[in-house]
């Protein structure tokens, strides 16, 4: 190939682009001269300027509740599972903690949330319908009960949204114990793990198990053998199910 050819190719290019713009240029224009689009694309444009106003409030308020500007930005800008908002035994249902609930429901609204809630004063009616209310899940907690705990309801199956938190069923040293992680040192065995599996298995929506008996690495091990049973529960359920075909004409 000479230069002079080389030259024309580039001529042809530069005028196939060139045309490409006009082209654009001048099916926009027609596009905009449309009533009907005209209306769908200011639509569009202030959608997108909502959902721009939408994530700074929903920054602003988690700042406001949590004062830390590195989880807002993890929270904004990573690609999260659920959010836990996590509270201990001490958080009681009276007026105060309903509104600081209410607060960290209407921050975090838009995310998906999962709350733990653990005195036995939250099971009063409203609270699970609040919950749903803003697309929150309450978190089915494992963990030693006492005359104060939260007593839970199974989750739903077909529950959009399911989360386990398993802390370990150490009774003797949850409140007495030298050190903070006496209460999780625990060991689930396989049967204590079969229930949870169910629940994980049988679930429609999303499901999630997060295991905190972590002192000497036990939460890693019951992981593995969780995931073994709900994945051999789930493949004995699609065994189960009849084979669909078509019915003789």
């Amino acid at each position: 190939m000479t230069a002079s050819d080389t030259d024309l190719l580039e001529d042809r290019a530069d005028a196939l682009l060139e045309g490409d713009r006009v082209l654009e240029t001048s099916a926009a224009r027609a596009a905009l001269q449309s009533r009907d689009f005209r209306v769908v694309w200011v639509g569009a444009a202030l959608s997108n300027v909502g959902t721009w106003m939408q994530n700074v409030t929903l920054g602003a308020l988690a700042f406001e509740l949590t004062h830390s500007p590195t989880f807002v930005s993890v929270v904004t800008f990573a690609q999260l599972g659920p959010l836990l908002a996590q509270f201990p035994a001490s958080f009681h249902n009276d007026a105060r903690s309903r509104a600081h609930l209410a607060a960290l429901l209407r921050a975090f609204h838009g995310y998906t949330l999962c709350v733990e809630l653990r005195h036995r004063t939250w099971n009063t009616e409203g609270i699970e319908a609040l919950l749903d209310g803003f697309g929150a899940a309450w978190v089915q907690i494992d963990e030693p009960k006492f005359k104060d705990s939260v007593q839970h309801v199974p989750a739903a199956e077909r529950a959009p949204l399911v989360y386990l938190r398993l802390h370990g069923r150490n009774a003797r040293t949850w409140w007495n114990h030298a050190h903070r992680d006496d209460r999780y040192d625990y060991d689930y065995s396989k049967e204590e793990l079969e229930p949870f599996a169910k629940t994980l298995a049988r679930a429609e929506g999303r499901a999630y198990a997060a295991l905190n008996n972590h002192p000497r690495a036990q939460a890693v091990a019951n992981a593995k053998t969780l995931k073994q049973l709900v994945e051999e529960m789930t493949a004995a359920d699609t065994a189960n199910v009849p084979a669909v075909r078509p019915s003789p004409e």
